[in-house]
């Protein structure tokens, strides 16, 4: 009866405590930053549980192949972070201030050192109104370490260029001010 109890013991704690090296990886994030009024740090969990109802299928066309990705709009994120998608568009204002969202440039960086950059002008609907997604997964599959943890896809361009994989950041930047000695 003891063996019996004993091996009980043993076998309970090998379910209940997992061997070294077995705890679950941390979730990479992506960080949001610039000139943005809520710079935060987006995980899958967080971007699947805030965009729940946003996340749609995307058809693209990767190296000759037909592929679907779950993904978010990108102008979505950005809102979520603050950043101002609303035209000023009386002759009168401060030309410091108006139309601050034609100005702004959003950069997509990579793990590898890849960057590309879309201004946001062209995801407003009434400007660009093209359609940028963060994708999530490949085919109902999660995307590779070389891939993940977003992919963005730009669906409607020519040539795939802008098309970053590996996200690691993504920046907001003032044309009227990036560059500009600080004081």
């Amino acid at each position: 009866m003891r063996r019996s109890a004993a091996a009980f013991v043993i076998v309970a704690l090998m379910v209940l405590i997992p061997a070294r090296g077995a705890e679950p990886a941390s979730e990479v994030a992506v960080k949001v930053s610039g000139g943005i009024v809520q710079p935060s740090d987006w995980t899958i969990t967080r971007l699947k549980s805030e965009f729940a109802e946003q996340i749609k299928p995307v058809d693209y066309m990767s190296h000759g192949q037909h592929h679907t990705a779950n993904s978010i709009p990108l102008l979505a994120l950005l809102k979520k972070c603050g950043v101002p998608t609303e035209i000023k568009m009386d002759h009168a204002s401060d030309p410091r201030t108006k139309n601050l969202p034609l100005r702004l440039a959003i950069i997509v960086r990579a793990s590898d050192g890849y960057a590309a950059t879309i201004s946001l002008a062209e995801l407003l609907p009434d400007f660009g109104n093209k359609e940028a997604w963060l994708a999530m997964d490949m085919d109902g599959k999660p995307l590779s370490e070389k891939d993940g943890p977003l992919r963005l896809i730009i669906p409607s361009d020519g040539k795939p260029g802008r098309w970053v994989h590996g996200i690691t950041a993504i920046v907001v930047l003032d044309a009227a001010t990036a560059g500009e000695p600080k004081p």
